[in-house]
């Protein structure tokens, strides 16, 4: 059962691929065809009490005609002839005819004919893949039906080597019944041109009936010339015109996958270009709600600096005061000491670099290297930090317009690192880093106040 579901799939596939025309189909779908085969024939072994065929390989031709029912079925029908030869050297005591001269030369030799006709069907086994590359190469395997008549003719032949004695020769001719075989035939053929087809053609028979003077089995191989009838030079030329068709349609289909796939381009690229004018947006938002930031900064710091300088201001006395002992005074004197002390102090305390607010790093032309100028403020900066553990820094990387865009944009990069560097080592923790913002690709212009890192400190 399992073999022939498999047989069964395999026509079903076989059928399936002959959907679209080819080569194959011109040449051969409704075509007749005339062949010859030409080569030898051997046998597996002879019926009967009389061995014939000591000589097993014999030649053999055959000349048939087929019709193409698809490029992937035909009928083959063949009519062919072979013969098996035996023939032994003897001497014989007693001659049909006397003689007075005794023993005489004896020849006995035995000739088996055969005449075959064989209907087969075949299968193109190429065809599987319809839509292959190389369509002249053929290979096709096929079953048939066949019957076979065949005769014997035995020969014995005596001599008498003398000029005066007439020689005797017996004939007998024995004829074969007629039997039937069943061939398995394997051809692989290539067309040299769509007329002209020349090939190679194995076929092995079977002789299931039990006769004397057949063999029990046949084979045979022969070169294969094949005419192929009808051809003519406008079906290559249709099939030339259907091969440009099919090009053309493939190139269509292509074109169109193309445009699909160039749309498909131009809309990530016009998403990409919102979303990049979405992210200047925000980045220009971004800069406003720093400035913002920047400038409620100093406001608190100007409003800091005016506390301070009321809070370090003498308070005016009254007009009683003035009619104070002395040691009122004194102690009045001694009480204000001692309230403006502490304030004398942290005044006296307090550092330049406490004082700290927005920094700015200068830079050379097309550099990211920190000037000594800038290395002092960025130790500086890094005490304060080193003091001052709660303080966060954003640093913010500017370019002039003296380069093209992209190369802004890295150059201030490359001056953010090195500043981001450059504090870490001079005392600054990493935790205290809250963002950066390169700017370069703004051009923010080509005077040397642009080519800076500004460093903001936020408490």
């Amino acid at each position: 059962m399992k073999k022939h579901s498999i047989l069964f799939l395999l026509v079903g596939i076989a059928m399936l691929t002959q959907a679209q025309t080819s080569y194959n189909d011109t040449v051969r779908t409704d075509r007749w065809s005339t062949h010859l085969h030409l080569g030898f024939s051997n046998h597996t072994g002879m019926r009967g009490k009389q061995y014939v065929g000591s000589h097993k390989t014999a030649p053999l031709f055959s000349l048939g005609v087929a019709y193409n029912l698809t490029a992937a079925w035909r009928f083959d029908f063949n009519i062919g002839y072979s013969n098996f030869r035996y023939s032994a050297d003897d001497q014989l005591a007693k001659p049909p005819q006397s003689s007075a001269l005794g023993l005489l030369p004896y020849t006995d030799r035995n000739i088996t004919h055969l005449l075959f006709s064989d209907l087969n069907f075949s299968y193109n086994l190429m065809e599987i893949n319809h839509t292959r590359n190389l369509q002249k190469l053929n290979v096709w395997l096929g079953v048939g039906l066949g019957l076979m008549h065949g005769w014997n003719t035995h020969e014995q032949t005596w001599e008498i080597e003398t000029e005066t004695d007439a020689w005797t020769e017996v004939r007998t001719r024995d004829r074969q019944p007629n039997t039937i075989y069943f061939p398995v035939t394997l051809a692989a053929e290539y067309d040299v041109m769509p007329e002209l087809t020349l090939g190679l053609t194995t076929q092995l028979s079977a002789f299931p009936l039990s006769r004397n003077h057949t063999p029990k089995s046949m084979w045979f191989m022969a070169l294969t010339v094949r005419y192929n009838w009808g051809i003519k030079r406008a079906d290559n030329n249709s099939m030339v015109m259907q091969k440009l068709l099919e090009s053309y349609r493939d190139q269509a289909q292509y074109r169109d996958l193309l445009r699909q796939a160039a749309d498909d381009n131009n809309a990530l690229i016009d998403q990409q270009m919102a979303l990049r004018d979405s992210n200047e947006l925000l980045m220009r938002e971004n800069d406003s709600l720093i400035d913002l930031i920047i400038d409620l900064r100093d406001e608190r710091s100007r409003l800091r600096q005016q506390v301070s300088e009321m809070t370090a201001a003498p308070a005016p006395t009254p007009a009683a005061t003035v009619e104070t002992t002395t040691n009122e005074t004194t102690l009045a004197a001694a009480t204000t000491a001692s309230v403006e002390t502490p304030a004398t102090e942290s005044k006296k305390k307090e550092t330049p670099t406490a004082r700290l607010g927005d920094t700015c790093i200068y830079f050379g032309v097309s550099s990211s290297e920190i000037s000594s100028e800038g290395m002092e403020t960025i130790r500086a900066v890094g005490s304060l930090l080193k003091a001052n553990p709660k303080k966060k820094v954003f640093i913010i990387g500017y370019a002039s317009s003296t380069g093209n865009v992209d190369y802004n944009h890295r150059l201030s990069e490359d001056r953010i690192y090195a500043v981001r560097k450059a504090l870490l080592r001079a005392g600054a923790r990493p935790g205290q880093f809250i963002g950066d913002r390169a700017n370069g690709k703004d051009n923010m212009g080509a005077s040397a106040n642009n080519r800076k890192v500004k460093i903001l400190i936020k408490n």
